[in-house]
């Protein structure tokens, strides 16, 4: 991650009507903590308008159950770093990739999203922890409707007892996996939350008793790679 640019899942940008993307139509905010754009609690908020995105070459939205669901953001203003705002790390590196993600080991994910199965999304970021399911494990406790969202560049997190999930406003929220380096903690991206099995039941927006799958960074490191 850098000043200038960050990896957000490509569905959050995608029109699937004409497989356009329009960068004017977003801007991004660092700092900020409470849902609404221009709350007065920000008082460090730092925001930019978009420059341009990169969406992945072969993305197609769900006409390709969201596999390559991952854009490279570019801002107008770059992002300063400081004492509340500083970058996540990213490391291609397949032996400390496999240190990482081990079954239950514990990433965060932070989102604005909805809190419950029919209640609304938080006015304040909210971060839970979610443990990673192995693709294997994912593939067994998945409906069968959805497996097919469960495409080679995905991983997967997530209860199945309803005790915290992602829900509909998170997407585009990182999985980060923590480490100790040098006696400081840092964070690693792993994943940027992309699909999760739609809720059983009319009345319900959120489904809180499955896994969700991410993007795998580690999948997509050429593509990540031109942009750095």
């Amino acid at each position: 991650m850098s000043p200038e640019n960050n990896k957000i899942p490509a569905h959050c940008f995608w029109n699937d009507t004409d497989r356009s993307v329009q960068p004017s139509l977003f801007a991004v905010a660092a700092a900020k903590l409470y849902r609404d754009w221009d709350d007065p609690n920000d008082k460090n908020a730092q925001k930019s308008h978009v420059k341009d995105i990169q969406v992945a070459e072969l993305f197609r939205g769900g006409a390709a159950n969201y596999q390559e669901d991952i854009a490279v953001v570019f801002l107008e203003t770059p992002v300063n770093y400081g004492a509340e705002v500083s970058p996540v790390c990213l490391s291609f590196d397949i032996n400390f990739y496999r240190s990482q993600m081990l079954p239950g080991v514990l990433g965060k994910v932070a989102g604005w999203g909805l809190t419950g199965e029919i209640a609304g999304p938080s006015q304040i970021l909210k971060v839970v922890d979610l443990p990673f399911v192995p693709a294997q494990e994912c593939l067994r406790v998945t409906p069968a409707i959805f497996t097919e969202s469960i495409t080679g560049d995905k991983i997967c997190a997530g209860y199945l007892n309803g005790k915290t999930a992602v829900c509909t406003g998170d997407s585009g929220g990182g999985l980060v996996f923590p480490e100790i380096e040098h006696g400081s903690e840092r964070f690693y991206l792993r994943g940027i939350v992309s699909t999760a099995p739609p809720p059983e039941g009319q009345k319900k927006k959120c489904n809180i008793n499955t896994v969700t799958t991410f993007t795998n960074i580690l999948r997509h490191r050429i593509f990540i790679n031109q942009y750095l």
